[in-house]
């Protein structure tokens, strides 16, 4: 993949959007800049306050879809940057209830996964090690959506269950769970999911 050339044309998008000074474009470019390519080349945290803008960009200028994805974007780059996991859950909640109030119920069910994996972290679950609480169950979840073709989603709760299995020391499921995610193909994958599959 040419993440070089990508990188230039999200440094041309940005440009552009400076040059032009419109708030139509403003949400998107940045969402899918600071998602896609500024990750691969600078830490998670550099991307939350122009996502955050993003997201308020989007509201304002009636564009709630791509103001969603901003704010999802923003709950797995806290979750991936190492942010309290107190403050994740509080970003988390926040934004998935506003999801839900404005009926973006998938970027609802991306953020799910990670929403009760922090809550297993902080001790809220008997079994941390799977995606089962008060949130979700990992075996429903994942059932409904492979039926509704949501891969993006399914990439996650095999992400993060590869992910908490490792943590917990249960290899065996974390490679399982690993070569299930590495099955579903995704136009983009996030550099941190990158190292997972080289790890």
């Amino acid at each position: 993949k040419d993440t070089d050339g990508g990188r230039r044309f999200g440094q041309l998008a940005l440009h552009f959007l400076k040059i032009k000074e419109t708030n139509k474009c403003f949400s998107g470019v940045i969402t899918v800049v600071y998602t896609y390519l500024h990750p691969n080349y600078h830490h998670y945290r550099e991307s939350l306050e122009p996502l955050e803008k993003a997201y308020e960009s989007g509201m304002i200028n009636g564009d709630v879809a791509m103001a969603m994805s901003a704010a999802a974007q923003i709950c797995f780059h806290e979750f991936q940057c190492g942010e309290e996991l107190a403050k994740v859950e509080t970003t988390t909640t926040k934004y998935m209830k506003l999801m839900m109030a404005h009926k973006q119920e998938n970027f609802c069910k991306f953020l799910l996964p990670y929403s009760q994996a922090i809550r297993n972290l902080m001790g809220y679950s008997d079994d941390p090690e799977n995606l089962i609480g008060e949130l979700m169950d990992q075996e429903e979840l994942l059932k409904e959506v492979l039926k509704s073709k949501h891969m993006r989603v399914a990439a996650v709760i095999y992400y993060i269950r590869s992910w908490l299995a490792y943590m917990f020391g249960n290899y065996e499921i974390a490679s399982k769970m690993m070569k299930e995610r590495q099955a579903i193909s995704l136009f983009a994958v996030p550099p941190s999911l990158s190292c997972a599959f080289i790890f």
